[in-house]
């Protein structure tokens, strides 16, 4: 039996990145777009069901970060998710085919689904 390690490997970028499966098997990739937009590219999910995924836009700039699946795989149904607010953080788990939301986060610490709607008010610190 294997177990994905709890705690992320956490990485810093300022500049577009793609991720490695050296990176590790659940990855934080904190993302400053401060000096202009930034994409960060998944690794591809063959091979790698249950391995994690979770972006967060650190920076309070109006420049986005764009989250891309490897070719023609796609983030919960769709070829790009975008981070717009400094906090924004979106979790993806691989199902070994494409990338599935786990959680999406807004700069206000609730949870909120694609279309920004509050899923939950409590915030856990």
């Amino acid at each position: 039996m294997s177990y994905i390690k709890a705690i992320p490997a956490v990485l810093s970028k300022t500049a577009n990145y793609t991720v490695s499966t050296n990176d590790g098997d659940n990855v934080q990739v904190n993302t400053s777009a401060s000096g202009g937009a930034v994409t960060i590219t998944f690794y591809a999910a063959s091979g790698n069901a249950g391995k994690i995924i979770t972006v967060k836009k650190t920076d309070s700039s109006a420049n986005a970060v764009t989250l891309d699946g490897n070719a023609s795989e796609t983030l919960d149904g769709a070829t790009t998710a975008t981070l717009t607010a400094q906090y924004d953080s979106a979790t993806f788990v691989c199902d070994g085919t494409n990338w599935q939301k786990a959680a999406t986060v807004g700069a206000t610490g609730a949870a909120v689904d694609s279309d920004q709607n509050i899923l939950s008010t409590q915030v856990f610190s």
